[in-house]
């Protein structure tokens, strides 16, 4: 085995460069007992080692679940360099649903404001909205042009009464919508009565249907207009849509106009 001169040297306990050592080290180095003061000594050592490394180990388990517990350094929505920001009255984002469920009905629902991002799924929305309201209405247009134009002319209607577009996100898909307008009524109505919120638009997806994403919507709605001070929320309904008339008299929704139609030849 080779071992180098510094090292041979050290280890040669004729030369005058070996390292010193105790009593005590000598001993174990030689095999021989140590006796009992030594003894007790590398016990104590020993002992005290040990429950400083277990003493870390209980606290080092300890910290996440204290972190978890507080959630006092959850930085998770947090802006890069700042502290959260909260979005003005009217345009924050709202979480429905369990998320501790596992079913795709329980997943979270977030009610938010649409993005532009938000366009091809608005164009599904319109699409099948023109497609649900066709067989009791028997005029829509049921192609994709006509839900594009339909989502244009509802973007132009917004802008116009400074309205808001929200849409209801589950697992990462827009499954309904709803568009907000205020609008003021006209002259006969008295003065304290004419301004109004008004839903103009409101559609929930097929498969999302009976989760409450419709009532989410309704709900972010109703506080958005008291918010503005909005003392009415008014919503039409196509005759013969009595799943709708259903859910609006739910939500404390009365009839206060008939519109009548009549084909004329």
């Amino acid at each position: 085995m080779a071992v180098r001169a510094g090292a041979r040297r050290a280890l040669d306990p004729a030369s005058p460069d070996r390292p010193r050592v105790t009593r005590h080290r000598r001993a174990r180095f030689r095999g021989q007992p140590i006796g009992r003061e030594g003894a007790a000594g590398y016990y104590l050592r020993d002992t005290a080692l040990a429950f400083v490394c277990a003493t870390l180990r209980t606290m080092c388990s300890l910290v996440p679940l204290v972190i978890r517990a507080t959630g006092k350094y959850n930085i998770t929505n947090r802006p890069a360099g700042g502290r959260p920001t909260k979005p003005p009255d009217g345009l924050r984002k709202r979480c429905y649903g369990g998320a501790n469920r596992t079913d795709a009905a329980a997943m979270p629902l977030i009610i938010r404001p649409a993005a532009s991002s938000d366009r091809d799924a608005l164009i599904d929305q319109y699409l099948g909205l023109n497609r649900y309201e066709d067989p009791i209405s028997g005029d829509r247009v049921t192609d994709y042009q006509g839900a594009v134009e339909s989502l244009a002319a509802a973007e132009e209607r917004l802008a116009r009464t400074d309205g808001i577009a929200l849409v209801a996100e589950r697992d990462g898909r827009v499954v309904g919508h709803l568009f907000l307008e205020f609008r003021e009524a006209p002259v006969f109505v008295r003065a304290e009565l004419r301004a109004y919120a008004y839903v103009s638009e409101l559609f929930v997806r097929a498969e999302a249907r009976g989760a409450g994403v419709g009532t989410a919507l309704m709900g972010e709605a109703e506080r958005i207009a008291a918010a503005r001070g909005f003392r009415r929320l008014i919503i039409e309904v196509l005759a013969g849509n009595a799943v709708a008339e259903e859910f609006y008299a739910r939500r404390g929704f009365t009839p206060r106009s008939i519109e009548l139609g009549k084909a004329i030849e």
